[in-house]
């Protein structure tokens, strides 16, 4: 191996565990359709994971439903975005990933109470100014086999800046 080699190796392994300047918000979170709760969301939605309370970037985003599985089909299927919400609107997404099992932005099937994560997502910029959120819109392509259901939990891991 060469130095290059290693230091690459070194590098991938510092950016993927958390150290003591990273932090970890766990947010629980449902769905209000026109101010009433429910469970379940059939077409796209935009759902807030986060408001960053000072300057940061986003490194990880753990999944978790409570009680929903859902099994990974490359023609109906669910796809999930992050992007920025600021006063300007959505941005673009930086990190897609769908219950596809095969593609671009594949992340197989979900599994109640298994994280499901957009660590192998393509990652764009994800920092967040003081008082942006941390979005989320998720959609239905096909036709899933089930709508897309809450509660879940979104544990997410972040850098201050």
């Amino acid at each position: 191996m060469t130095l290059e080699e290693l230091e690459d190796v070194v590098t991938g392994l510092q950016s993927s565990v958390p150290t003591l300047e990273e932090q970890v918000c766990v947010s629980n979170f449902c769905c209000y359709a026109n101010g009433t709760p429910t469970n379940t969301v059939a077409s796209a939605v935009w759902l807030t994971l986060a408001s960053a309370p000072i300057p940061m970037r986003i490194l990880s985003v753990d999944l978790s439903f409570e009680y929903w599985s859902l099994t990974a089909s490359d023609t109906n299927y669910w796809q999930a975005e992050l992007a920025i919400h600021n006063a300007a609107g959505f941005g673009t997404p930086f990190a897609i990933r769908s219950t596809q099992s095969t593609g671009a932005n594949a992340n197989g099937g979900i599994t109640a109470r298994i994280p499901w994560n957009f660590d192998a997502a393509a990652w764009g910029t994800a920092d967040l100014a003081k008082g942006e959120n941390l979005a989320m819109r998720v959609a239905p392509f096909g036709t899933p086999a089930t709508p897309f259901r809450f509660p879940v939990v979104a544990t997410i891991r972040y850098r201050a800046l």
